[in-house]
Parts: C-alpha cells; sequence; structure tokens
C-alpha cells in the first residue's frame, strides 16, 4: 500500500497515530515538535515520513506509559490510604485488582510499562509491600463483617 498509494499510507498511519495519543490521553503540545508535524499530518515525504512514524510511536509509547503509571500509582496510594483507615471487603477487591494492575507493569508484554516500572521499581516494591502486609495481616485476624 505504501507505493502504490503513498498519500492513503500516510493518512491511516497519522489516523492511527491520532488514534494512540488520544487513547492514552496524551497532550500533543507536549509531544517533539517531529511527533506533532506527524500528527498534524504536515510530513510529506515517504523517507521522512517513516522515520518520524517510527521516532512518534516509541515516543508515545513511552510517554503513554508514563501517563498510565502516573494515573495507576496516584489510585494505588489513595487505596492504601483508604485500607489504612478501614479494610472492608471492597478495599479487599480493590487491593487484589491494583496487584493484578502492577503485576502487569511487572511483567507484562508491553516493553514501555515494564521499562515505567522498572525505573519506579523501589516505590513499587514499597507499595506493594504495604499492600501485602494489608491483605496478609486482616486475612490472618477476624473475618470483616459487611454485612
Amino acid at each position: 500500500m505504501k507505493n502504490r498509494n503513498p498519500t492513503l499510507y500516510r493518512e491511516k498511519n497519522v489516523e492511527a497515530i491520532k488514534q494512540r495519543v488520544d487513547d492514552y490521553g496524551i497532550d500533543k503540545k507536549g509531544l517533539t515538535e517531529l511527533t506533532q508535524r506527524l500528527v498534524n499530518a504536515e510530513i510529506t515525504d515517504l523517507g521522512e515520513f517513516d522515520a518520524a512514524k517510527l521516532k512518534a510511536i516509541h515516543e508515545i509509547g513511552e510517554v503513554g506509559a508514563e501517563n498510565k503509571w502516573t494515573v495507576f500509582f496516584g489510585e494505588a496510594r489513595k487505596l492504601l490510604e483508604k485500607a489504612k483507615k478501614n479494610v472492608t471487603e471492597q478495599v479487599k477487591s480493590d487491593i487484589k485488582k491494583i496487584q493484578e494492575q502492577m503485576k502487569s507493569f511487572k511483567s507484562g508484554t508491553n516493553s514501555y510499562l515494564s521499562n515505567v516500572y522498572n525505573k519506579n521499581k523501589s516505590e513499587a516494591e514499597k507499595l506493594e509491600k504495604e499492600f501485602n502486609s494489608i491483605s496478609n495481616g486482616k486475612q490472618t485476624g477476624s473475618p470483616d463483617k459487611t454485612s
């Protein structure tokens, strides 16, 4: 398709990249000039377009993973504070969800998420230990009455 219809090739790729930017909730103003030009369909030379596309995909993946980590970690900290006050069945369920999400950062197939986890590994491990101590401590104690 690239050789048969370069205009359509660029349009479809720009559309897919814009969708990725939207899916990750990335502010386009925070992207590099090259990626912004690509998203705005300002690059018409096919060679330059292909090089820019690869850089843009990488940049969007990194920025998107950072955004996802920031949101996730903020939610996890809020849940931890809530759990320290009162561990209900709902909080236990939420802790399990957070622990599963943490696993996807740590050992999932998305290399961008794994890299973000590794950059924040000490914070993540501390958070995991705190959640584990809450989960384990409450499970061995008296059961919560939620009904």
